[in-house]
């Protein structure tokens, strides 16, 4: 009676975490595909290679060095293809294996979140999950709180696309840029920087409140090195004429075009 008591609070719980595990066989399965799709690239390179030191042995044979020199240009020009396919292939065969995580283990990191998080929303229907963060304040400018959304179907895009959204609830967008929502944020999609092994790699072990974690984390750091607008620009004005960002107390609005001009092209302003 007790278990299906608590088979009962947490029925929708469970069906999450079943969804997350067919989510991550999906993942998995993609992953293979890219591998295959990079051994299949690499294959191409090597049968070219192939076929060019035949031809280059058969040139060489004849006393056709024209031939032979020209075979040769072609096959210097192939090697940096043939070196970048090698590479792409060999990153793949040498990450770590895809380990598929148990339910319970899913499970017990949803409860984790409630732990980590107070509360977390999901849509069954909708195949989503998601946090949401406190208000987010860098070098004193507000940015309010901000939704983590996880597509449960976009997982198996993770290879290719971010299977998540990063969406202000209180915005307050860059003067010159209305989809960059943070420094880090643009079009709700998320630069990872340095971030960007670690989050993959608890997407694919399960770990989704280790994702949501370092996610946050992010959002509450600045990185002046690689912001989409940085932080000494948010508030400023941008000049309709040389397009230089200017602090509002540095640019002029002229009534007659309506528009904004910096001090120095107000000047000119006809």
């Amino acid at each position: 009676m007790r278990k299906e008591k608590i088979m009962r609070k947490y029925k929708n719980k469970i069906k999450l975490a079943n969804m997350l595990l067919d989510a991550l066989l999906d993942l998995k399965r993609a992953k293979f595909q890219h591998l295959q799709g990079k051994l299949e690239n690499f294959s191409y390179k090597c049968n070219d290679a192939t076929k060019d030191s035949h031809l280059f042995y058969a040139a060489v044979e004849k006393g056709w060095f024209g031939s032979a020199e020209k075979i040769k240009t072609r096959v210097s020009r192939n090697l940096n293809d043939f070196s970048y396919h090698l590479q792409q292939f060999k990153n793949l065969a040498d990450s770590d294996e895809f380990k598929l995580p148990k339910p319970a283990v899913i499970f017990a990191d949803l409860i984790q979140i409630e732990d980590e998080f107070g509360d977390f929303q999901f849509d069954l229907k909708a195949r989503t999950v998601s946090v949401t963060t406190d208000p987010i304040t860098l070098d004193e400018i507000p940015f309010g709180s901000f939704e983590i959304r996880l597509s449960i179907d976009e997982v198996s895009k993770l290879y290719s696309e971010s299977p998540y959204r990063i969406i202000a609830l209180e915005p307050n967008p860059a003067a010159t840029d209305d989809n960059v929502t943070h420094p880090h944020v643009s079009g709700e999609k998320l630069c990872e920087g340095d971030g960007h092994v670690a989050i993959h790699k608890a997407i694919e072990q399960g770990r989704i409140c280790d994702f949501f974690t370092m996610v946050v984390n992010i959002l509450q750091t600045y990185n002046p090195d690689s912001p989409y607008v940085a932080l000494s620009d948010w508030d400023g004005v941008c000049c309709y004429d040389c397009g230089y960002t200017v602090s509002g107390d540095e640019c002029y609005y002229c009534e007659d075009c309506e528009r904004d001009f910096c001090s120095q092209c107000s000047t000119y302003c006809q």
